[in-house]
């Protein structure tokens, strides 16, 4: 979800998406990307130049589930805060 997110906005490199995704090995995120364009989710351009470039951008068929990312998120800003809260309450009855 993270290299989804990260790649509607631009296009990146690989070295980009590592330096933005600071979590992820790189031998997972060669995984991921590796999943996500057999998925048709990813594309990846490779130019023809020394040393050879490549760069990876969000097919078309990846930005359909932007609307999806964007209500997880909201649900997780939600969850946060109802979780805080309930924090809250708790520490206040002790």
């Amino acid at each position: 979800m993270q290299i989804i997110a990260l790649l509607c906005h631009d296009d990146f490199s690989y070295s980009e998406l590592e330096k933005g995704l600071t979590k992820t090995t790189p031998k997972m995120l060669s995984k991921e990307l590796k999943d996500l364009e057999i998925n048709g989710l990813v594309e990846r351009k490779v130019y023809d130049s020394i040393p050879v470039k490549v760069s990876y951008k969000l097919a078309d068929y990846g930005y359909t589930l932007i609307p999806l990312i964007i209500e997880i998120t909201k649900w997780g800003q939600q969850h946060r805060e109802y979780l805080k809260r309930n924090d809250e309450s708790t520490t206040k009855d002790v």
